[in-house]
């Protein structure tokens, strides 16, 4: 069974009663915001290989940089984010939309590090989230900053 199931329901299902827009089912839309919930309590425990479990072998994941893959993802994570601290707080309740047979989510958050200012980065996060026998995984993820005006 997946780490922080649980918790995670839970959560889809409190947020999912607000933040789900979109043609897909109820149980759907409750799965696949279970999954993004999932990665985000696993990055902030640093813990890669539950990253592992909830994503597509070919994931992809971009920020301030060029496109990561799954492995290059997972080993800047290893390298650097328990050092620094990181840290992802999620400010808005997400929002899903059904994209044919898959689904994307947004959400905000702020990112912080001992590394950035205090108040950290606020941006989006946007998950293209996939059927993959049976289960729902996390085939990309992309995170912009937003902007300061």
């Amino acid at each position: 069974m997946r780490r922080f199931s649980v918790l995670a329901v839970v959560a889809a299902c409190v947020v999912c009663l607000g933040g789900c827009s979109g043609d897909g089912s109820d149980s759907e839309e409750a799965d696949v915001l279970q999954v993004v919930e999932e990665f985000t309590a696993a990055v902030n425990v640093y813990d890669t290989e539950a990253v592992r479990e909830i994503v597509t072998e070919d994931f992809t994941w971009q920020s301030t940089g060029p496109v990561q893959s799954l492995d290059e993802y997972t080993a800047y994570v290893d390298a650097n984010y328990k050092s620094v601290n990181f840290h992802v707080e999620v400010t808005d309740e997400p929002v899903v939309h059904a994209d044919g047979d898959d689904y994307t989510v947004e959400e905000s958050d702020v990112m912080t590090a001992n590394s950035l200012d205090p108040g950290g980065l606020a941006g989006t996060l946007v998950y293209r989230v996939v059927e993959v026998e049976g289960d729902w995984l996390i085939s990309e993820a992309r995170w912009t900053e937003n902007d300061v005006s």
